[in-house]
C-alpha cells in the first residue's frame, strides 16, 4: 500500500476544511496535540481541544458559501509544505 505524502495529508485537510467543511475529518489529518496560529489575525489553538474549538466554533464552516481556494504555488519539504493560496468570497 501506497503512503500518502505530507502533501496529500494537507490537500486533504484543506478539502475537509472547505468542501467538506468537516471538523472531524480535519482533525484527523493532524497531529494528536497541534498547535495553530493565522497569523493575520492570531487566532488558533494549542492542543487537541483548543484547536478542535476554534475549528468548531470561528473557522470550518463559517466562511461565506462561496468561497473558492485556488493554490497559486507550492513548495514540499521532507517535514513541511508551503502553499500560496488566493481565497475569495463575497458576502
Amino acid at each position: 500500500m501506497e503512503q500518502s505524502t505530507l502533501a496529500d495529508v494537507f490537500d486533504a485537510h484543506v478539502a475537509h476544511e472547505f468542501v467538506d467543511k468537516n471538523v472531524e475529518a480535519t482533525m484527523q489529518t493532524m497531529t494528536a496535540e497541534p498547535y495553530l496560529l493565522h497569523l493575520p489575525t492570531l487566532t488558533g489553538g494549542d492542543g487537541h481541544q483548543s484547536v478542535r474549538h476554534f475549528y468548531e466554533q470561528m473557522f470550518v464552516g463559517k466562511w461565506p458559501a462561496d468561497t473558492r481556494v485556488v493554490r497559486l504555488s507550492r513548495t514540499v519539504g521532507s517535514d513541511q509544505v508551503v502553499d500560496e493560496l488566493l481565497i475569495s468570497f463575497t458576502q
